[in-house]
């Protein structure tokens, strides 16, 4: 196992249409989403894509973050995708903090 993860909507999305949100639980040790991202995934847009695999998924965190989310994330990424780079994290997940699985958008962030 490889630790904490927080994770956006992209990745639990993703595993779930393919059915393979398990590869999440293999790989670390505790995997963590954001309300936002919560909220997100639930609302599944226009085919509640990966919605019934994630719900199956009860072993997903889902964390209240003591801050608010950055304003200038705000500027280019929606909640979801910026509430896994809040630095409040470790308030949760411990003083090393968490690795974070992204999409895309995330993906071109630097890791703070």
């Amino acid at each position: 196992m490889n630790g904490k993860v927080i994770c956006n909507t992209g990745p639990i999305v993703a595993l779930s249409m393919i059915d393979r949100i398990d590869i999440l639980r293999h790989l670390f040790e505790l995997v963590a989403i954001p309300e936002a991202v919560h909220k997100e995934i639930l609302e599944g847009g226009p085919i509640n894509a990966g919605l019934l695999n994630y719900r199956k998924a009860e072993w997903i965190k889902v964390v209240t973050l003591s801050k608010p989310v950055d304003p200038l994330l705000r500027t280019s990424l929606d909640s979801g995708e910026a509430a896994p780079y809040c630095r409040s994290e470790s308030t949760w997940l411990g003083h090393d903090g968490p690795q974070r699985l992204s999409g895309s958008y995330g993906d071109r962030l630097p890791h703070i």
